[in-house]
């Protein structure tokens, strides 16, 4: 019978042999990003959000800036948010505000 058990960040075995590193527990945050430089009513706006990395954000409209709602998994909120503006950055917007999800 084999015993596992972690050690700094890696699964060990019993016998002393080391599988891949573990990656982080992911936790799901929900958080919204206001941006701006994408015309709303281009046709290929949504399309150019989804090739970039939205793809788990619901686009919309307020007040003529673009509302993207992320529920996006990530170890933590810092890198969460970092690669969500990331992503809005890639595909041409530029962010001017993020915003918890209440």
């Amino acid at each position: 019978r084999e015993i596992s058990f972690r050690l700094s960040g890696r699964k060990r075995c019993a016998s002393g042999e080391t599988d891949e590193p573990i990656e982080p527990a992911m936790k799901i945050f929900g958080f919204s990003i206001i941006a701006s430089g994408l015309d709303p009513e281009e046709d290929e706006v949504l399309d150019r959000f989804y090739e970039a990395g939205c793809d788990d954000a619901t686009i919309g409209v307020q007040n003529g800036r673009l509302v993207l709602a992320f529920v996006r998994g990530a170890a933590c909120l810092d890198d969460a948010v970092a690669s969500a503006t990331a992503n809005v950055r890639a595909a041409g917007a530029t962010v001017h505000c993020v915003e918890p999800c209440l």
